[in-house]
């Protein structure tokens, strides 16, 4: 696969992987080939190269003055968005993992001041999941700011053809007063004589109260604006729906009968391909249906069947998954195996969109095959066609040791406060009584229960075509969650999603992991463990998944992704 066909082939926006950025804006190759595939030209990339580099420039100084209240700057994909109409507003394409902009988003002036704000709020939202929380905590960004920059994003705001761009709009406003705003790290706040200040913790914000209501309604905007912008976005594409098009579409069900079943959101089996005939389930929940979404339906439904034609076609023993699928964890949602029926199900509201009212996002269909197969292959992983042979038991057992005594080495050589993260961490984990041998058993052990997703890749990998792989990559090589697992379990998270990279078309593969989780910013540069010791855990896990493998006698023919 030629990576830029990847990067490029979507309708309505184009990819820039991350692999292709640093700091300072895009690679040089990479800008000259973005301009000659697609109708961007070299003012469009300048202003994007500018905002990037105000972005990472600023946020990087925010993290070195206030780590407990800002991130290190990553560098992840970033979705362009070209036809507005074809992506709806706020949608996240690769989540953890990417940014979603519009291309218009680099024509409005060029100071870069709007771009670069787009991409601290997008990775904002990433992380915080809450739009009023994501707000709020950014208002510290424009206390660095000066008056000439906070008035060139206004004007950007008011020149943006963003559906939402109302909302940055009010913000730019409301900067007219955010100067009476202080935080605890970046801004001593200035007291006005009789004022009374209140603090926000989760931002470390200190907002006076006479701009309390102020805030507040700015954050009103912000949810009035997202609400309208969804309606907006389906009433569009509700336009011409009609009975007709849902009509044939069960038709064409009846007729082709391909393998899975339809769901609704609470598991409700709509139809059955034993029973193609039965549609009225169906096509009650389907109601009116636009061509667009009628079409998008029809081919998700048609790589789902494929996918799943294409691994019992390469099965020598079939008959070998008939026991498996009652020990199978059933997650109902999106598209995963039904234990009873015994078959992959399609739930009709998907991770992210509505394809009964809207046509699939970019890289939708290619991370719908991808997950498919995923399914299908802890199924053949409950059937012993993919785990450990006996040849490589050995070597599974070194790794293991390995991820062990390297966990051991890092909590000796802890600094005391890491050793005190260590302690608590295993109390909240259940692993005591505590010692550096048993927390460091415990984590392995932890690590080791998540293999069966690993093997489930061996799966994916085998069967997928290079993009699928590719989007599948990317979707899972991501930041975690900080607040919700303590460090070293985030730590072996972030090692164990560097094995996904083994089955990617990046190049440097490391440099790309580092640019999507700051790792090692995280852990190296803050003194929690060594360089040396980030490469031995790497190679240790990289080791265990070595010992996985598919068990080629029960497969006809060969792999079919790179």
């Amino acid at each position: 696969m030629r990576l830029h066909e990847f990067l490029f082939g979507q309708e309505g926006a184009i990819l820039i992987g991350a692999e292709h950025l640093t700091s300072q804006g895009m690679r040089p190759g990479f800008a000259e080939a973005l301009r000659a595939a697609t109708t961007l030209d070299a003012d469009w990339t300048r202003r994007f190269d500018r905002a990037l580099s105000l972005f990472h420039e600023r946020v990087a100084r925010l993290h070195a003055r206030s780590s407990d209240y800002w991130f290190a700057p990553p560098l992840p994909n970033i979705v362009v968005v070209s036809e507005p109409s074809r992506v709806r507003p706020h949608t996240t394409i690769f989540p953890g993992a990417s940014w979603l902009v519009y291309e218009d988003d680099f024509v409005s002036g060029p100071g870069g001041e709007f771009g670069a704000f787009m991409f601290l709020h997008q990775e904002r939202i990433a992380r915080e999941g809450r739009l009023g929380a994501s707000v709020v905590k950014n208002m510290a960004y424009w206390l660095m700011r000066t008056p000439a920059e906070r008035a060139a994003f206004l004007t950007a705001a008011e020149r943006s053809g963003r559906p939402d761009a109302r909302a940055f709009v009010a913000l730019g406003r409301a900067l007219s007063w955010v100067e009476e705003l202080g935080h605890v790290d970046v801004h001593a706040v200035e007291a006005a004589a009789g004022e009374s200040y209140g603090l926000l913790e989760t931002a470390g914000l200190i907002v006076p109260d006479s701009r309390k209501a102020d805030l507040g309604a700015l954050l009103d905007v912000f949810r009035e604006v997202e609400a309208e912008v969804g309606r907006a976005y389906f009433a569009e594409h509700a336009v011409g729906a009609s009975e007709e098009r849902s009509a044939e579409l069960c038709a064409w069900l009846r007729e082709a009968a391909p393998p899975l079943l339809l769901t609704s959101d609470d598991g409700q089996v709509l139809w059955d391909a034993a029973r193609p005939e039965s549609v009225a389930a169906l096509r009650s929940l389907l109601g009116k249906l636009t061509a667009g979404s009628a079409a998008s339906l029809r081919e998700d439904w048609q790589v789902v069947a494929e996918r799943t034609t294409q691994v019992y076609a390469a099965i020598r023993e079939p008959e070998r998954l008939a026991d498996v699928f009652a020990v199978l964890d059933q997650e109902e949602g999106g598209t995963y195996i039904h234990r009873e029926r015994k078959q992959m199900a399609y739930c009709l509201k998907q991770p992210g969109f509505e394809p009964c009212r809207e046509p699939a996002p970019p890289y939708h269909r290619l991370l719908l095959a991808a997950r498919t197969l995923h399914e299908w292959g802890h199924v053949l992983e409950e059937a012993g066609l993919v785990g450990i042979p006996e040849s490589a038991r050995d070597a599974f057992a070194r790794g293991r040791e390995q991820i062990v005594d390297c966990l051991g080495a890092i909590l000796r050589e802890a600094q005391s406060e890491v050793k005190q993260l260590a302690e608590h961490e295993a109390g909240a984990l259940g692993l005591l009584p505590y010692s550096e041998r048993n927390f460091a058993e415990g984590l392995t052990e932890r690590l080791l229960e998540r293999m069966p997703d690993f093997l489930a890749n061996l799966v994916v990998a085998r069967f997928a075509s290079p993009a699928e792989m590719e989007a599948y990559v990317r979707v899972n090589v991501r930041k975690l969650d900080r607040e919700s697992e303590g460090p070293f379990s985030l730590l072996l998270g972030l090692v164990y999603s560097y094995q996904y990279l083994r089955f990617s078309c990046v190049a440097d593969r490391r440099a790309y992991f580092e640019q999507l989780t700051c790792c090692e910013v995280e852990f190296v540069q803050s003194g929690f463990l060594s360089a040396d010791r980030l490469e031995a855990l790497l190679a240790a896990v990289a080791a265990v998944c070595d010992a996985y493998a598919m068990d080629e006698g029960a497969f006809f023919g060969a792999a079919t992704s790179t």
